[in-house]
């Protein structure tokens, strides 16, 4: 919900699935520019592809709760919060100079 009222544009309902699949041609124009190295990685991914104006599908998948799992959700969270703040503070700042360098051409 957090990405969605953020990126109000962005229709993926489930970003931390682990199971992407991706073209060569995208990672390799993708993964450059991503900045994260933890759990937002893939969100920032994902969004990155969106704003390239590159196809992002959902397929459902099964999916087994893992009761054991050492995910600390708060820390998570708080990185995820973090991550949306920080890539959106990127976009408008990459737009304000796409807009200045046209009004100087």
């Amino acid at each position: 919900m957090l990405i969605r009222a953020i990126f109000w544009r962005f229709r993926v309902s489930d970003t931390q699935c682990g199971c992407k699949v991706v073209s060569r041609a995208a990672v390799s124009a993708i993964v450059p520019r991503v900045r994260n190295t933890g759990w937002f990685f893939d969100t920032e991914m994902l969004l990155l592809a969106r704003s390239s104006q590159m196809r992002v599908s959902e397929l459902g998948v099964a999916w087994l709760d893992d009761r054991d799992s050492r995910v600390k959700v708060l820390t998570t969270m708080a990185e995820m919060a973090l991550g949306l703040v920080r890539l959106r503070y990127v976009r408008e700042r990459e737009r304000e100079r796409e807009t200045e360098k046209d009004r100087l051409l």
